[in-house]
């Protein structure tokens, strides 16, 4: 069966590839020369782009356009390193990649990074004091006892405070169960997924700041958007930036 025009296919590579390049939704509205409600939608699997659109975004990314509208195969999972590699990559010219290319020789050549053939993987062990809710807000007090979780430890960012999603808000981002690594230390941006108190809940959301007015924003469109206020005398505040996230082994 074909995947042409199957709006759930189409809107999951456009977000892999927009998540390559480190685009947002108002970035790529620019780019396309579209509402942004409009490019939102082919976000969403709300609507499907016209072919000169496809052939339009295929060219922006350098990719086929079968690449955009098939069914992704499946592919061998990429731990947090080689993700963030491919990210840096894509925003070099030719000339900068390479010479990573090279370098990256260069240190297979002097023989001291190889690779072992059957590595063992890695593991640590966290603990999650709190959860934080990808759908509807949890009370912080419900959690209090501490869970312990087992990870990988290559797919570990650095963090400040380890927090359990509860939820399918965020999902298939991030599904109920794994763990968001929040950093205290930021440079905030729109459309960036943050760790959010609002009195006694505590939240994982895009979010988007238009004066003191800060809009909640969730990956599952069955979700409706959060307004609240973010001010000194306000019960709001953001706890942070999600650096990354995973799932847990068990």
């Amino acid at each position: 069966m074909s995947d042409l025009g199957n709006k759930d296919v189409f809107a999951e590579n456009l977000k892999r590839y927009m998540d390559m390049h480190s685009l947002t939704r108002a970035d790529m509205a620019k780019i396309m020369n579209v509402a942004y409600t409009t490019f939102n939608d082919w976000y969403n699997a709300k609507t499907y782009p016209r072919i000169d659109k496809i052939e339009m975004l295929s060219n922006y990314f350098r990719i086929e356009k079968s690449d955009l509208i098939e069914r992704r195969k499946p592919q061998p999972a990429l731990n947090l390193t080689i993700q963030n590699t491919i990210k840096n990559m894509n925003a070099l010219n030719s000339d900068g990649q390479k010479q990573v290319l090279d370098y990256s020789s260069l240190l297979i050549d002097s023989g001291k990074y190889e690779r072992l053939e059957d590595p063992e993987t890695q593991y640590t062990y966290i603990d999650t004091k709190y959860a934080a809710a990808a759908g509807h807000g949890y009370l912080n007090d419900e959690y209090a006892t501490a869970t312990r979780h087992k990870v990988k430890v290559q797919d570990t960012p650095k963090y400040d405070e380890v927090i359990e999603v509860r939820g399918d808000s965020m999902s298939p981002l991030i599904a109920d169960g794994d763990i968001a690594y929040v950093q205290y230390n930021y440079e905030y941006k729109d459309e960036k997924i943050y760790a959010v108190q609002v009195e006694d809940e505590t939240l994982i959301k895009y979010c988007y700041l238009e004066g003191d007015i800060l809009t909640l924003v969730s990956e599952n469109p069955s979700y409706k958007d959060r307004i609240v206020k973010l001010c000194e005398d306000s019960p709001v505040r953001i706890i942070g930036i999600v650096a990354g996230w995973v799932t847990p082994e068990e």
